[in-house]
């Protein structure tokens, strides 16, 4: 069905892209010679214009692909006379983040590459010195390749993925045909930037006449559609990307335009798809078409030529899946571009529940949650931040680290399943957590207090040498546990790099629902020596979940519960002592016997 009118009303806007779904709203962009403007909807049918034309500078007149990076929507533009610019949004603002063609007007587009180690990718097209790749954290900006990957003729990168820990970008090449290119950014190197790189075919797949489509992911393995005037291809890697790369490792898995040789250019669901993948052909001759597979090798085509209307020949992408639609944008320079929706499935997943928030360190924390199910299949979650409802991240797993966050800062949070439809489940519950305190001054005296957040408090008998204490936590217990004890999952790592001496008292919250006794019997242990050591000052405080102990020296602590059915406290060879019965003496053989008693805590 068609999801908006033909060029928003505009036939002027040749070109119509459905981009992202962002805070609700379905985002699309319309190309226009005098300035390109972004729309959006709320439904999928009613659309409003949300920006001026080109962002206020009618050379900006196309935006070629998106992304969503910590809470914002990032679009750049295709500038020819100054060069791409990048523009982002909360929603409400619109700021442009980027220096104009990122210094060199040359770099006359950008088109997104994806979000790996905390940075988003961007690569360039650039006819002069060859294309390049930036990235931002979201406040500054750095080249991570060589321009052109060494190569000028590598003019063009098309809009990639991440996977696997990889940036993964193709590029356009009009002498050699497509390249693959993918980038380690733990090897990242800024004096020499093209030793994080390196190709994954063999130049065009073997024909040069072979340029650059998008890539996609599809069930663990990496397709690459390509354009050519005898007919696009489709191309898969056979190999496991976590294994060192094979450049000749790849296959043909539609050829000839999928049998049509006039569906000149093949452009591929963009990013990582698990149960079915959508290829749109470019077809001047009887208009643009939309295919799809489940299993990587037999395509079925789904749409008619142009969708009735030929003059929708170029550029056809099933860009958006959503809500149980995929939406594709079309280009018509006759009555303007075209957006249109194919319902897929209208089964949502169910709600994720049990979301739990841990707070890791200062800067981190660990959500999970339990599994959704769904009709056919989930395939992910999408995480929000609950007090502006914006999108965080996605994931395939039922937990996720949020990390670069605020010391001391509350967070809130909650989770919804997607399948491979883009039908959402309903909201998760609202869980908060907050992060612990960045490292805390500990300053020279006697009794001298530390309190590092969420009731982790040490106090020192005596600094001698002023410093600073913090915690970090861990799921990763040392080996082995204590002996008739279970620990309860968290361990905290408190180190300090103040000097002290005496005794230093450490108390630490627990959580009530993990323990299956008596909460009075719960046992602090402190890891010394390569063993758990019971460190627990008693009483338990049961009324506000807190547990004490004693230690000269800091290292992993844990709160254990005793294993068992009875539920009694075992002895632990810690933390007792002997009582001497004075007045007692008996003469054996000659000397004295004293008897001891021995008590447990």
């Amino acid at each position: 069905m068609a999801a908006g009118h033909d060029g928003f009303g505009n036939n002027a806007n040749f070109r119509t892209r459905p981009m992202v779904n962002f805070n609700g709203y379905i985002y699309a962009e319309a190309s226009n010679n005098s300035g390109a403007q972004v729309w959006r909807s709320s439904d999928g049918t009613n659309w409003s214009q949300v920006t001026s034309s080109g962002f206020n500078d009618s050379n900006n007149t196309v935006i070629h692909s998106q992304a969503i990076f910590n809470g914002y929507l990032y679009l750049p533009t295709e500038n020819n006379i100054t060069g791409t610019e990048v523009w982002r949004t909360d929603g409400t603002t619109w700021t442009q983040v980027n220096i104009d063609g990122f210094g060199d007007l040359n770099n006359i587009q950008a088109r997104a590459l994806g979000i790996e180690g905390g940075y988003l990718y961007f690569g360039t097209h650039n006819e002069k010195t060859g294309a390049e790749v930036w990235r931002t954290d979201g406040t500054t900006w750095e080249q991570v390749n060589k321009d052109g990957f060494d190569d000028i003729k590598n003019f063009k990168i098309v809009p990639g993925l991440t996977y696997g820990g990889y940036v993964y970008a193709v590029t356009k090449n009009n002498n050699t045909g497509a390249e693959v290119w993918r980038f380690n950014p733990q090897i990242f190197d800024p004096q020499d930037t093209q030793t994080a790189w390196e190709q994954i075919n063999v130049d065009g797949f073997g024909n040069v006449s072979n340029n650059g489509s998008a890539p996609s992911v599809f069930k663990g393995k990496l397709y690459v559609g390509t354009q050519n005037n005898t007919g696009g291809s489709i191309y898969r890697y056979k190999g496991n990307l976590s294994d060192p790369i094979d450049p000749a490792n790849w296959e043909q898995v539609a050829s000839s335009g999928i049998n049509d040789i006039d569906n000149i250019a093949i452009m591929l669901t963009p990013g990582v798809v698990t149960d079915t993948l959508y290829a749109g052909a470019a077809n001047f001759i009887d208009g643009s078409k939309i295919f799809k597979t489940t299993d990587g090798d037999n395509w079925t085509q789904i749409s008619t030529g142009g969708f009735g209307d030929i003059n929708n020949i170029s550029d056809i992408w099933p860009w958006l899946i959503d809500n149980g639609y995929l939406y594709a944008g079309t280009v018509n320079s006759v009555t303007g571009g075209e957006i249109w929706a194919l319902q897929l499935d209208a089964t949502s997943p169910t709600t994720p529940t049990n979301l739990n928030a841990i707070p890791m360190s200062s800067s981190q924390i660990n959500l999970s949650w339990n599994a959704s199910t769904d009709n056919i299949g989930v395939t992910g979650y999408k995480i929000y931040n609950a007090d502006n409802n914006a999108e965080i991240a996605t994931t395939a797993s039922t937990s996720y680290s949020h990390s670069g966050l605020n010391s001391d800062a509350t967070y809130r949070y909650y989770v919804k399943a997607y399948d491979g439809a883009g039908n959402l489940s309903g909201s998760s519950s609202t869980v908060s957590a907050t992060t612990y305190k960045a490292p805390v001054s500990t300053s020279t005296g006697t009794d001298v207090p530390a309190s590092l957040g969420n009731n982790v408090n040490l106090n020192f008998d005596q600094v001698t040498g002023s410093g600073t204490t913090s915690v970090t936590v861990s799921t990763t217990a040392p080996a082995p546990s204590p002996s008739g004890f279970n620990l309860l999952g968290l361990y905290y790592d408190v180190s300090t790099t103040a000097t002290f001496s005496g005794k230093i008292r450490v108390t630490f919250p627990y959580d009530e629902s993990q323990v299956t006794g008596a909460e009075a019997d719960l046992r602090l242990f402190h890891w010394e020596g390569g063993i758990w050591k019971d460190v627990t000052v008693l009483p338990v405080d049961t009324a506000n979940n807190l547990i004490t102990g004693e230690v000269t020296s800091l290292s992993p602590f844990s709160v254990g519960s005793p294993s068992g059915s009875g539920g009694s406290v075992p002895s632990t060879g810690y933390n007792t002592y002997w009582l001497l019965i004075v007045g007692i003496s008996l003469m054996i053989g000659g000397g004295h016997l004293l008897l001891r008693e021995k008590r447990f805590n």
